[in-house]
């Protein structure tokens, strides 16, 4: 195994990692509906992003498979949505909200921006980084919307914390 399939596992592992900490037990239902939200909608445009020919991932899992990369489409981000929805500061001030929100997006693009730097995992061709923010910022903002209807029956109502 090469350095590319090193990090690629590396990913998966932190990923289970992270769902196993950050998500209560109590609240499983929840993150089970987010992250296979959010599976399908990553996983819809990471292959027309793919078979447009923005962007290609040149080494990755299940090459015979699929050109997109499962593991960021299936695991990596709809494992971070799914511990964003369950942890979204509901009741809090405003500001927290917004910086909670643009915190996922820049540091799942900034994850993005070195891979696409130091590793032969992504291949910008007619991307770039401001795209992923905000194709990722979309994609959370829709997962949380169906995460609160799912919870509470509205799409904009958020839950309220226990």
């Amino acid at each position: 195994m090469g350095k590319n399939e090193y990090i690629e596992l590396s990913i998966w592992v932190v990923s289970i990692a992270l769902m196993l900490f950050f998500i209560p037990r109590a609240r499983i239902r929840e993150a089970a509906v987010s992250f296979m939200f959010t599976q399908l909608l990553s996983w819809i445009l990471g292959y027309l992003v793919v078979y447009f020919g923005l962007l290609s991932y040149p080494k990755h899992f299940f090459a015979t498979a699929t050109d997109t990369s499962f593991t960021y489409e299936f695991l990596a981000f709809p494992a971070i949505s799914a511990i964003m929805n369950v942890h979204f500061p509901t009741g809090k001030p405003v500001w927290l909200q917004i910086g909670y929100w643009l915190l996922f997006p820049t540091v799942l693009t900034l994850v993005e921006i070195v891979l696409v730097h130091y590793t032969n995992l992504i291949l910008y061709i007619h991307w770039a980084w401001y795209i992923s923010w905000i194709s990722i910022a979309a994609t959370m903002l829709l997962a949380f919307a169906f995460h609160n209807w799912f919870v509470t029956g509205s799409w904009k109502r958020p839950r309220r914390m226990a």
